[in-house]
């Protein structure tokens, strides 16, 4: 089976969705729009599979988030949070959290953005509790790493970017291909952490980010998360960025990744505020690359989709009328075609 990511256009704020090959679905932030929830996108779009020879009768479990990673907590990266814990999610992975953390986030944020936090927190401590139970990701892996509060705090800078810095950075690996999510931290985050004082804390965040395919660009491409040391370690073929505006700055600094090569166009980046949702598949290796270890990759596909709103009234679930805008050509909505053998862009 394959493996599916997803970055989609939230607007201002970040939500990324991995469809595992065993079909259980992980999320990473939960930002949304007015107009779109990632969250039930994908609900509405990942019904149970039922055997027809099953029994009517045979209870079908409801839809459930298997594992959702909270990278900090600012309201752009929480708003879907509601729709979230609707979802059950299994594992829920938030970043360390104290009253000075709590402090720097009600400082940070405007009051909507404060309410979200309190509202999240209160779900999140009356449902979910410490467990030594760990995920299991099937034929993928996923590792986090993250900055402790204090560590965050030594860095300095002003409350907002002291909550970025202890944002979760996740790596993503399947069928040989590595997708890295860096939150919102930013340059003096990675200074701190790719150069740490402890020299295991160092190995463990430069092996993290080493030897990317696809990077998530750190705090929406902004100038603040742009790091030449990330970039360098990471090496990426394409970065993503989840951005509200068309900012010339993203392309510039991600300008000089190895690119890829679509219709005889050099892409380096690609940005939700410019293509709407991003999906990336990654096809499974032949049996014979398991059989026979060798260096070969899973094939990665790209499409994008703008969705046009049809829904007068403006309501949360209109996402599904959606028109598609590729950069290659037209496709039906996400999650709804084949990929022709032309859209390959990674070999």
């Amino acid at each position: 089976m394959s493996f599916d990511f997803y970055l989609f256009n939230v607007e201002h704020g970040q939500c990324a969705g991995v469809r595992l090959p065993n079909g259980q679905w992980c999320v990473f932030d939960v930002g949304q729009s007015v107009t779109f929830s990632p969250i039930r996108w994908i609900e509405s779009t990942s019904g149970t599979a039922i055997n027809p020879l099953w029994p009517p009768f045979l209870y079908v479990p409801p839809f459930s988030i298997y594992k959702a990673t909270i990278s900090h907590l600012h309201g752009d990266h929480l708003r879907g949070h509601s729709e979230l814990f609707d979802a059950n999610p299994m594992f829920l992975r938030v970043g360390e959290f104290d009253d000075e953390y709590l402090e720097d986030v009600a400082s940070s944020v405007r009051p909507e953005g404060q309410r979200l936090v309190q509202g999240f927190l209160r779900t999140y401590e009356e449902r979910f509790s410490s467990s030594s139970a760990m995920p299991h990701y099937g034929q993928a892996t996923i590792t986090e790493r993250h900055l402790a509060p204090e560590e965050a705090r030594r860095i300095g800078g002003p409350a907002n970017s002291r909550v970025n810095n202890a944002s979760v950075v996740s790596r993503i690996e399947c069928y040989r291909r590595v997708i890295l999510l860096c939150g919102d931290m930013e340059a003096e985050g990675w200074e701190f952490a790719l150069n740490h004082p402890s020299p295991f804390e160092r190995w463990a965040w430069r092996d993290l980010v080493s030897g990317v395919d696809i990077l998530v660009a750190p705090h929406h491409g902004q100038p603040s998360g742009f790091s030449p040391p990330l970039l360098e370690l990471a090496d990426p073929a394409l970065v993503l960025a989840s951005v509200a505006s068309r900012d010339p700055s993203v392309d510039d600094h991600y300008s000089r990744v190895r690119g890829i090569n679509i219709g005889g166009r050099v892409w380096t980046c690609v940005k939700t505020s410019e293509w709407g949702d991003i999906r990336l598949t990654i096809d499974a290796l032949p049996l014979a690359d398991y059989l026979f270890p060798s260096v070969s990759k899973g094939r990665v596909h790209l499409r994008c989709c703008n969705r046009a709103v049809e829904n007068p009234a403006g309501g949360s679930d209109s996402h599904h009328r959606q028109h598609v805008r590729s950069i290659f050509d037209p496709l039906n909505p996400l999650g709804h075609s084949a990929i022709g053998e032309h859209r390959r862009i990674l070999k």
